[in-house]
């Protein structure tokens, strides 16, 4: 299979669509969006980023390393992806793309993140996803932080006594 280089990719790679789409994760109302092409871009736009995120990997841990994998494939085929929502561009990712901080949030230098507003409903849902993900360990250092307050109040008490 020659011509897979991005070089190769960028000449061969001339989408063109337009397609609307709809997608329900549990506990959330429908997202709509929109896939549109161009050339070798293809954009994504949607009203709810993270409903869409969640839907197309199914969680942040297993996200994670598909945007790496997508990413690098994205780039070797020639093709960039930019995904938006209400606060303007949330990432672009594939060709063209080399960012430095990409390689720091995602593992990926292919991945551009955008505005802070944009990403920032994205950086709060793996937060959150986080948290809950490690909640037993997240209690685990309140109850340990609380106890250590709780001897040195006790100790400042008998000391003073």
């Amino acid at each position: 299979m020659s011509g897979y280089g991005a070089d190769a990719a960028a000449s061969r790679w001339e989408i063109s669509s337009d397609l609307v789409f709809s997608v329900t994760t549990p506990g959330r109302e429908p997202v709509q969006g929109r896939v549109s092409a161009s050339g070798p871009t293809v954009t994504v736009a949607t009203d709810d980023p993270v409903a869409v995120w969640e839907a197309a990997t199914g969680g942040a841990a297993a996200g994670d390393a598909l945007l790496r994998v997508v990413a690098g494939q994205l780039h070797e085929q020639g093709i960039t992806l930019a995904v938006s929502g209400p606060g303007g561009t949330v990432a672009t990712v594939g060709a063209g793309v080399d960012s430095s901080l990409g390689r720091l949030a995602t593992g990926s230098r292919h991945v551009r993140l955008g505005r802070p507003a944009a990403v920032a409903p994205l950086a709060r849902a793996r937060a959150l996803s986080l948290v809950q993900a490690h909640r037993s360990e997240v209690y685990a250092g309140a109850a340990a932080l609380a106890t250590l307050a709780a001897l040195a109040l006790w100790r400042r008490a008998s000391l003073g006594a």
